[in-house]
């Protein structure tokens, strides 16, 4: 789950003292909020139920469960858990170089069959499409063996772009194939 802090600006800053009183006034009001949460996830436990279950599924189940308690709609939890991780994949997606040329590789180049093909060939095929910058940098694979672990590490953010990726021996190599 990840958590964005809006920035504060300088005229707007608490000291810490500020801070601690600022809390000291509200904890009674926060705690109340919190055991209202607690009250209704406790309530209606037994009577909610997900459609899917994400990942960490139990504490989806109880905030979904203390939506009533938060003044929320009803699924409105899951809709923002769900924006959340789809934003936090994303943004993993976006700052792995090696998974975004796959993506273009397979979408440009391969769209209809996929391909396959070793990582030798893999990785040919995809230093001719990123930048001599990229190649040269510490984040670009230099070796085959190399790419075929961090294929295997970009897998699932291909999942969620819809390539799905499968490794196969034929005895005498290892092929690479995205579908």
């Amino acid at each position: 789950m990840t958590v964005r802090l809006l920035k504060i600006d300088e005229s707007t800053r608490q000291s810490e003292d500020e801070l601690w009183r600022s809390w000291e006034t509200s904890k009674q009001g926060i705690l109340g909020a919190f055991l209202d949460a607690v009250s209704a996830a406790i309530r209606h436990w037994e009577t909610t139920k997900l459609k899917e279950k994400p990942r960490m599924s139990d504490f989806a189940h109880l905030l979904a469960a203390a939506e009533p308690g938060l003044s929320w709609e009803a699924g409105e939890f899951m809709s923002e858990y769900t924006a959340n991780r789809q934003a936090a994949a994303e943004a993993v997606f976006e700052s792995d170089p090696v998974a975004v040329a796959i993506l273009k590789f397979v979408q440009e180049e391969h769209a209809t069959n996929g391909w396959e093909g070793t990582a030798t060939e893999l990785l040919g095929h995809l230093n001719r499409i990123v930048s001599e910058e990229l190649r040269r940098s510490r984040f670009w694979p230099a070796k085959p063996n190399a790419l075929g672990n961090v294929v295997d590490r970009a897998s699932p953010l291909l999942r969620h772009k819809g390539i799905h990726v499968t490794k196969r021996s034929t005895g005498a190599k290892w092929l690479i194939i995205f579908s």
